[in-house]
């Protein structure tokens, strides 16, 4: 009996933590150089932590820091070169953590970066990482409801198969 429960313990652990452990975060349908960007996210334990990182090594160094705030969205300068991959990633003040989908940064000006928009197209064809000057806007869509418009996230749609087959299994083994 005890083996039975440290069974369906031990399945059952990880769908209940990746069921709560992170949140749902508004992609972005597009970022374009040195345009305005947004993101939001679902209301957790604030302040809010925001950095762009590396689609294809999330965890390695960040490409920009765009810092804390309270609220649950964040208006920011895309200030990285056209063609660069990027990925948010947030935090909340409790160590849970929330990804944005994966994106490409689109053709634009190059004003905000430095050198204009020759160091722009030299900067894209030589790295997919930028060094950023991150200006955050400020208040620009206060009252807007920024994950109105998402699209549902992996996790969201993860998580109910993820509860249906914990219980498949719980059924499975009582049998």
């Amino acid at each position: 009996m005890f083996s039975t429960f440290l069974t369906v313990a031990l399945f059952l652990a990880p769908v209940f933590q990746g069921a709560l452990a992170e949140f749902p975060v508004s992609t972005p349908d597009s970022l374009t150089q040195c345009g305005p960007g947004h993101v939001g996210w679902d209301p957790r334990t604030g302040p809010y932590h925001v950095f762009v990182v590396n689609p294809d090594d999330p965890c390695g160094e960040e490409i920009a820091d765009l810092g804390e705030t309270d609220k649950t969205w964040l208006d920011f300068t895309v200030s990285w070169a056209a063609g660069t991959k990027v990925q948010l990633y947030i935090e909340d003040a409790t160590g849970d953590d929330a990804w944005s989908g994966a994106l490409t940064i689109g053709e634009g000006d190059g004003s905000c970066l430095t050198g204009g928009a020759d160091a722009a197209a030299a900067a894209a064809a030589s790295s997919a990482r930028a060094t950023p000057s991150v200006a955050p806007i400020g208040a620009a869509n206060a009252g807007t409801d920024p994950i109105g418009n998402a699209a549902p996230s992996v996790r969201q749609v993860n998580t109910p198969l993820m509860a249906l087959g914990a219980v498949a299994a719980f059924v499975a083994v009582a049998l």
